[in-house]
């Protein structure tokens, strides 16, 4: 087979990746980026408390927080400044319900551990005269069995998990503070 000027410039044109190695290497580097994107797709999927709660949540407030700043840039406000307002508004008022919520449990929180413990020796009397044949023994073993493992270093051990969950419900508050913006 004879090569002519112009097919070894058309093999010249078409580059480095021209080659039959050079395109089954840009395939897999296409499949590669594919796993890729589908991978993050589907972890995004099944991760509704991290992105999607709180991208739903987002998108509420902003629909029920646009026309107040709506309003805002009707009455002369630049569209920044409106939606800043109106930003930090929201987060005034979510502030102090919050604050109103924790107060309020905190006022009564010896009516609620009063209420707790009568529940509990309510229901641990249900079920040693109730019609589960459970005796106090085995209540009792339970009891011990849930202190001792609240006590053991494996529930420290749990600190890790209780740390990642504050992290997602940050990131969850921020993204939903964000997206609205």
């Amino acid at each position: 087979m004879t090569t002519t000027a112009s097919t070894v410039d058309v093999l010249q044109a078409r580059g480095l990746w021209a080659d039959g190695f050079g395109r089954a290497g840009t395939r897999a580097a296409q499949f590669i980026l594919l796993l890729i994107a589908v991978s993050i797709a589907v972890y995004g999927l099944i991760q509704p408390k991290l992105i999607v709660i709180p991208l739903m949540v987002a998108l509420i407030l902003a629909a029920a927080l646009n026309p107040v700043a709506a309003f805002l840039r009707g009455k002369g406000f630049r569209g920044a400044l409106a939606t800043w307002i109106t930003f930090l508004a929201a987060v005034v008022v979510l502030g102090g319900i919050v604050t109103g919520i924790v107060f309020a449990v905190r006022s009564e929180w010896d009516k609620l551990v009063t209420a707790a413990a009568d529940g509990f020796e309510g229901l641990r009397k249900f079920v040693v005269s109730g019609p589960l044949p459970i005796d106090q023994a085995t209540i009792d073993r339970a009891i011990d069995a849930v202190t001792e493992c609240a006590t053991s270093s494996q529930f420290g051990a749990a600190a890790p998990v209780g740390i990642s969950t504050a992290a997602e419900v940050i990131t969850g508050v921020l993204l939903g503070a964000v997206v609205p913006f």
